[in-house]
Formats: structure tokens, C-alpha cells, sequence
């Protein structure tokens, strides 16, 4: 065994009503070519669902966590990575697939002084984040103009960075991983980016329920970020790098809201009207978008 397979990974996967996916989810993660690994799956109170998925399956990696409460996939995750054994931790969704050599391939370039290993995400047969190169990230600037999303489980992350720097997902709202992101890669003392490996990114369907959930949950995770920006030591180009990545992966779809529209531009003072010039050009490729999908 080599050192780097001397490595263990903690790969958390919170689990909700999503069980009928789950199955292949987890097929995935049991057979990755990258063996040292433990599979923390994260449930809530009960576990009917989960005992039917689970009953064949007879593997010692997996571990099962019970979490009390609903405060929804990050604080699932927060609770996984406390229960984490691993040098390294990354993150699953349960209705999601992984190719069988992502994690090893990531764990190959997880050297000294590497905080973040960065792979790729394909969607609806495409590739949403693609690296054409390994590149070593690190600068703040050059990892955030990187990052198209603020996902987290197309990465893995060194547990100490965790946890010296106290990193966490937010709780009981959705955009949850972003604030998390944004924290690891502002302490991270080195990313390296992996090409040709992809994460494949499964997202439940649109409906109004979930429309409403994400536009609720906008602003809060928004000032969460805000406020972290606010008090950490950064510079103001930073700073405003931050909130242009808060619209493009946050606020982007409900800024045709006038009130939404007030509360992001309250939210970000006096530095919106440096990010209005990037939210014109966001919205020309979103319309330009909207208009090819419902043309063609």
C-alpha cells in the first residue's frame, strides 16, 4: 500500500426521502476503485426505508448516523464530518453517481500542502465544471473565479482544515454547502484542480415547492456569507469577488423581483454598484439561455 493509499476518506452522504435512489448511489461509492474508505450515511430518526435498502448489504465501511432532528443536508453533513475517522473528507448526495476512479484519482493528487482536491461535475450528459489541466490554486481570487457553483461533493477536503478553521455547512436552509465553500477555500493553502474525472450530479425535478424553498432560503444564505466576508480579513477586491459568486450562484434567478432585487442591493452597500455591470452581463447569457432552450 502506498502512502497515499494509506489515506482514509470519509465520504458523508445525508439521506432523506430519497431512498429509491439512494441504492444506486451507494452502489457506486461500494465499488470505486479507491478501497480505504468509510461511508458515513446520515439518516433521520425512524429508518424503515433505510433497512430495506440496506439489508444486503454486508460491507464494513459503511456507517450508519441517526440524526435527530430536521435541520436539514448541512446540518446532516456537520454531523457526519464529526463522526469522521478520515484524512480526508468528501461529500455525496444520495441521488447521485460517481465514476468508479473519482476518488481515487482525486486522493492521487492529495499532496503535502494540498487542502483541496477538485474534481468535475457532468449534468444531463453534459459537463457543468470541467478541468482541462492539474492546475495548483492559491490565491482566494484565482479558486473562487475557478468555482461555477458553491457545491461541495465534487471535492474533497483535508479533515485539519475542517477543523482548525472550524468549517461548516449552514443549517436548516438550502444553498447550504456555499458558505462552507466559500470559508474552505478562503483558509485552503492549496487546491489542485483534476481533469477527467466527473461527478455525476443527479438534481431532483423542478417543482413548486422547491422553487419556493430556494427563493426563500436566497437572502438568508446570502447574509450568512455576507456577514462572514464582513468580518474576516480580506481585501475589498475580495470581498466583491465574494458577492458577484453570491449572485451567480445564489440570487441570479429571483432578481427579476423587485423586492428581492432591494434586499440583495441593501444586503451588499455600497459595493452593488460595482457588481451591476456582471449582473447585466448574467443576465444576457441567462435570456440568451432561455431563449435558444424554448426556441430550438
Amino acid at each position: 500500500m502506498t502512502a497515499r493509499e494509506q489515506e482514509l476518506l470519509s465520504v458523508v452522504i445525508p439521506v432523506y426521502q430519497n431512498w429509491n435512489t439512494f441504492g444506486e448511489c451507494l452502489r457506486s461509492l461500494l465499488h470505486q476503485t479507491y478501497k480505504n474508505m468509510e461511508l458515513i450515511v446520515v439518516h433521520l430518526e425512524g429508518g424503515d426505508e433505510m433497512r430495506g435498502v440496506l439489508e444486503n448489504v454486508h460491507d464494513s465501511r459503511l456507517r450508519l448516523v441517526e440524526q435527530k432532528g430536521k435541520n436539514g443536508p448541512g446540518g446532516a453533513r456537520n454531523l457526519g464530518m464529526e463522526q469522521a475517522r478520515g484524512n480526508w473528507i468528501g461529500f455525496a448526495e444520495a441521488d447521485d453517481i460517481i465514476e468508479e476512479d473519482f476518488y481515487e484519482k482525486l486522493i492521487e493528487q492529495a499532496g503535502e500542502g494540498v487542502d483541496i482536491v477538485w474534481g468535475g461535475i457532468s449534468l444531463n450528459g453534459g459537463k457543468w465544471v470541467e478541468h482541462t489541466a492539474v492546475c495548483h490554486l492559491s490565491s482566494f481570487e484565482e479558486k473562487l473565479e475557478r468555482a461555477k457553483n458553491g457545491a461541495s461533493f465534487d471535492k474533497i477536503f483535508r479533515a485539519d482544515l475542517i477543523r482548525k478553521h472550524n468549517i461548516r455547512f449552514a443549517e436548516g436552509i438550502r444553498w447550504e454547502d456555499n458558505i462552507f465553500l466559500f470559508q474552505a477555500f478562503y483558509h485552503a493553502r492549496e487546491i489542485v484542480t483534476v481533469p477527467g474525472i466527473y461527478y455525476t450530479y443527479r438534481p431532483a425535478p423542478w417543482s413548486e415547492e422547491r422553487l419556493v424553498s430556494l427563493r426563500r432560503d436566497a437572502i438568508p444564505a446570502a447574509k450568512e456569507i455576507v456577514l462572514w466576508a464582513k468580518e474576516s480579513d480580506i481585501t475589498k477586491r475580495q470581498r466583491i469577488l465574494i458577492y458577484r459568486k453570491i449572485i451567480e450562484f445564489i440570487a441570479l434567478p429571483f432578481l427579476v423581483e423587485v423586492d428581492f432585487y432591494r434586499q440583495m442591493e441593501q444586503l451588499m452597500g455600497r459595493h452593488w454598484f460595482m457588481i451591476k455591470p456582471v449582473l447585466r452581463q448574467k443576465w444576457k447569457k441567462l435570456k440568451r439561455r432561455f431563449f435558444n432552450k424554448h426556441t430550438n
